[in-house]
């Protein structure tokens, strides 16, 4: 690893992120991004993880957490969600990955982090649990709805300016299912069972990633448009309340063209018992986790898809 030098991620960092997203993801996140994602200061600490670079000073790779506050049996503890893998592809496969994930650890230890978690792709799977030894027993289930529609949403994604008139739009739909709640608490969470805590701060700070808090029958769901209608959590109801629920996403959906409605679930959560024989389901992402110094039951942690750090 002579032929690189690490440095901490800091403010001054966030363009040669942006670097790499283009360079491996051909994908577009500009400073702006950066700005809000790694702004976590209301938790007393941000900045954890650390860019590699070449002898020639060009950014080569990342490896970053993402500080959450989570909730078990009442006690909040400090974690972090593991998130931004990148590597530059001139530099794969020279432990880049495995050596900043590591220094990332140490740090957020240091931090205060009791434990990272996160949804590994299958690309990185493999990383995660034969080299950093995070341990994995279940994925992800995505409870997914097909709508009939033209499929605006898809395809604002092609075309720049098209994406930047469909938000304008999409923006316009929801102040007419606009909540009048700030918050909504977390549906995973109950007794012996710990999840990310789902507050007032926590609400703003996901608030970069332009997702929205609807009514529907009374009902509050948090919900985003990104080439489809994703569900970030809803408030937890009856099963009697589910078809009007259901019925009223499919609403959005249709006039805001998406042609999907995927609910990401852990596995044995309040909505997964409902949703289970209702909605189709599908494999999701991987659920894995590495405990730093909590000593807490890790597997008995649930998450929903606003948990995820792209939500």
């Amino acid at each position: 690893m002579s032929d690189y030098i690490f440095e901490r991620v800091d403010e001054s960092r966030y363009k040669d992120l942006s670097f790499l997203v283009r360079e491996s993801f051909g994908s577009v996140k500009g400073y702006d991004y950066f700005k809000h994602k790694m702004d976590t200061g209301y938790l007393g600490v941000k900045h954890l993880g650390y860019l590699a670079y070449d002898s020639a000073g060009k950014p080569a790779a990342f490896y970053g957490v993402y500080p959450c506050m989570v909730e078990y049996n009442g006690v909040h503890y400090l974690a972090a969600q593991s998130g931004d893998t990148m590597t530059h592809p001139k530099h794969g496969g020279k432990g880049l990955f495995t050596m900043l994930a590591k220094m990332t650890y140490e740090l957020a230890k240091k931090e205060g982090v009791q434990f990272i978690f996160g949804f590994p792709n299958s690309n990185s799977y493999p990383g995660f649990v034969k080299k950093l030894n995070w341990i994995h027993k279940e994925d992800m289930t995505n409870y997914t709805s097909a709508v009939v529609t033209l499929p605006f949403a898809a395809l604002a994604h092609k075309f720049t300016l098209v994406e930047f008139l469909y938000r304008y739009y999409v923006r316009g739909i929801m102040t007419f299912f606009k909540s009048n709640k700030s918050f909504l608490v977390n549906s995973a969470l109950k007794n012996s069972i710990g999840s990310v805590l789902h507050d007032s701060n926590f609400f703003k700070y996901k608030s970069f990633n332009e997702n929205f808090l609807i009514d529907l029958s009374g009902v509050t769901a948090w919900i985003k448009v990104d080439g489809c209608l994703l569900v970030g959590d809803i408030e937890l109801t009856s099963l009697q309340h589910f078809e009007k629920l259901w019925s009223g996403l499919k609403r959005i959906a249709f006039i805001t063209g998406c042609t999907k409605i995927i609910f990401p679930l852990n596995p044995g959560c309040a909505w997964d018992k409902l949703l289970k024989g209702n909605v189709k389901a599908e494999k999701g992402m991987y659920i894995g986790y590495l405990d730093l110094q909590s000593g807490l039951p890790l597997e008995n942690f649930k998450y929903v898809g606003a948990d995820y750090d792209t939500f």
